[in-house]
């Protein structure tokens, strides 16, 4: 061999081309159907329990309101407009995770006790809480599979 020559191996043992083979690729395939059958629904329970806590965020909420009204007007409204609450839960209605409602009971002309209850909307759903709900005396209740303690 002279100098500056190269040699290439051409031929059967040729083993310089780069690239994935069929099973390699199918490895890759397998790993991440494997991950995404454990992370997807990790985060779907996330996303329920994060809107889960928003709906009780805003139940406290609209509770507190409705005590200043109270303490103001010794009544509680029978809407929850009249004392400045939220009736959903976000900026948009249309993308709400929970709407708020209230039943206000009276006695005479006055009302002396309400539940508010926050419901699931928009295809949001929540089986394990369902509804939550609060009332004067701060009980909290669900509607779901789970314990209030779980729920709250």
């Amino acid at each position: 061999m002279t100098q500056g020559t190269t040699v290439t191996r051409t031929g059967i043992g040729r083993r310089d081309e780069r690239g994935f083979t069929l099973i390699e690729l199918m490895i890759v395939v397998v790993v991440v159907a494997i991950l995404s059958t454990v992370a997807y629904p990790s985060y779907h329970e996330f996303i329920v329990k994060s809107k889960r806590a928003e709906g009780k965020a805003a139940l406290l909420e609209a509770a507190q309101s409705l005590e200043r009204h109270f303490t103001n007007y010794n009544t509680y409204p029978s809407n929850l407009t009249t004392a400045g609450v939220r009736t959903f839960l976000g900026d948009n209605a249309a993308k709400a995770a929970y709407t708020i409602a209230i039943a206000a009971g009276t006695t005479g002309s006055l009302a002396s006790s309400f539940a508010l209850t926050a419901t699931p909307a928009n295809g949001h759903a929540d089986p394990k809480c369902g509804n939550l709900s609060i009332d004067q005396l701060g009980r909290k209740g669900e509607t779901g599979t789970m314990t209030v303690a779980e729920c709250w």
